[in-house]
């Protein structure tokens, strides 16, 4: 979006901008403070109750990736689902079988299309909690974890409010 507005600003000397339709960050943030939070705020507190944390990170190397896009074109599945289902297991398998697990997700913050084309940090961390159920199998698994992501994008829109971390 950035590109194509210098490219509008540098081929035609100006930037379109119509103040009623095009909506700027101050926009994003009063809406988001005109928010009701009730309902996100119960799911953020059961979603979290009792949780706890530490820090991992790791990387693909080529043939892991190229199996996962092979997995998730034959199963028909997500490849964030995956990958978020695989990491869920790994996570289980090192933490001793622990089946109550968080980890915190980037999400884009533009909870509405019309604000896709802001320039701006919107982004927000999202915890997504799990809890494993070892008799599943793993296609059963990703689809718990695609409920579960699911229902935590579906209440995005108000982590930074509930966790006050905006930034204004």
């Amino acid at each position: 979006m950035f590109c194509q507005d210098l490219d509008q600003a540098y081929t035609m000397g100006y930037l379109e901008n119509d103040d009623n339709t095009t909506l700027r960050y101050l926009d994003y943030a009063v809406a988001e403070q005109q928010m009701s939070m009730t309902v996100t705020n119960v799911f953020w507190l059961n979603a979290l109750h009792n949780c706890r944390g530490t820090s991992i990170s790791f990387q693909f190397d080529n043939d892991l990736l190229k199996a996962f896009l092979t997995y998730a074109s034959t199963y028909n599945i997500k490849l964030e689902y995956l990958t978020l289902a695989s990491y869920y297991t790994f996570l289980f398998k090192l933490v001793n079988n622990e089946n109550d697990i968080c980890i915190v997700m980037n999400n884009h913050g533009r909870s509405k299309p019309e604000l896709m084309s802001i320039i701006g940090i919107f982004v927000k961390a999202l915890p997504l909690r799990c809890q494993i159920n070892s008799n599943h199998s793993f296609d059963e698994f990703v689809k718990h974890v695609d409920t579960i992501a699911t229902q935590t994008f579906e209440h995005s829109c108000s982590t930074s409010t509930y966790f006050s971390c905006h930034i204004f």
